[in-house]
């Protein structure tokens, strides 16, 4: 098993801000020790947090929504479109939820 999980734009959803951006080029990174980072636009904007250095307190809101493979982080949501693959975020990130 790998350390972390890189998605690309194929294999989510992205909405930010209420807005759907399925842009080639997105992705969303996360490992296991809360490394989380978000590329909007092929890079063009990008977001990213170290949650195991962020007290619980600070932390950006971060969600499972195990019904529709949904993970939310501060204003984005992604749907993830493979069980496997939101199995994979949930094992990583389940410890820094909200």
């Amino acid at each position: 098993m790998t350390d972390n999980i890189k998605l690309t734009s194929s294999q989510f959803d992205m909405i930010h801000d209420g807005k759907l951006y399925n842009v080639r080029g997105n992705f969303i990174s996360i490992n296991k020790n809360g490394f989380i980072y978000i590329s909007k636009g092929g890079g063009l904007k990008r977001w990213y947090w170290m949650l195991d250095r962020i007290k619980p307190k600070d932390r950006p809101l971060i969600k499972l929504i195990d019904d529709s493979y949904t993970l939310i982080i501060s204003r984005f949501r992604f749907i993830i479109h493979s069980k496997k693959h939101y199995e994979f975020i949930k094992k990583y990130i389940d410890k820094y939820t909200n």
